[in-house]
């Protein structure tokens, strides 16, 4: 049985200059007009859309949770389109603010880093933690849900070009 932390903070004023971006490196790119070895995910019922890098795949609603209304799981170029039941390469969730706000207090007992971080304009919370592997998870207030992007640590690159680019449509 798979356990996936996810987790909710309530917003707080934080001067500007201490919000983290993502931030673009060598394998991260910023620009959504230059798309050369990137692909397109884009979900209308949902409203959002992000940028992702050739050889990844991803499946919708792979794991069912009465809390999640939808989840989106990546595969890595290195999983050959099959994804990771366990522990995802990569993950979208959206999940309803009390499933959050309880997995906030099993993401905090297991001693994540948290820092301020800024997607498309709306603020949220980064979380760097170990739950059996290394995991980044970010966290922002998605209308009346709450909107989790995770990566496993080796996908920090991967993770960060979907943050760069991510796009709310609503």
């Amino acid at each position: 049985m798979s356990v996936i932390l996810i987790l909710f903070s309530q917003e707080s004023v934080v001067p500007l200059n201490n919000i983290l971006e993502p931030q673009p490196n060598s394998k991260t790119n910023n620009k959504t007009s230059d798309t050369d070895g990137l692909q397109l995910y884009h979900n209308i019922e949902w409203g959002f859309e992000f940028w992702y890098p050739e050889g990844w795949t991803f499946h919708e609603n792979t794991f069912y949770n009465p809390s999640s209304k939808f989840n989106l799981v990546g595969a890595s170029p290195e999983e050959n389109g099959r994804p990771n039941p366990i522990f995802p390469s990569l993950f979208i969730n959206i999940v309803t603010i009390d499933f959050a706000a309880n997995a906030t207090i099993k993401i905090n007992d297991i001693g994540a880093i948290t820092s301020d971080i800024v997607i498309d304009g709306i603020r949220g919370t980064k979380y760097n933690y170990t739950e059996k592997v290394p995991r980044i998870l970010v966290d922002v207030s998605f209308d009346q849900y709450n909107l989790f992007v995770a990566a496993h640590e080796n996908y920090e690159d991967t993770l960060n070009q979907i943050l760069l680019t991510f796009k709310f449509l609503k």
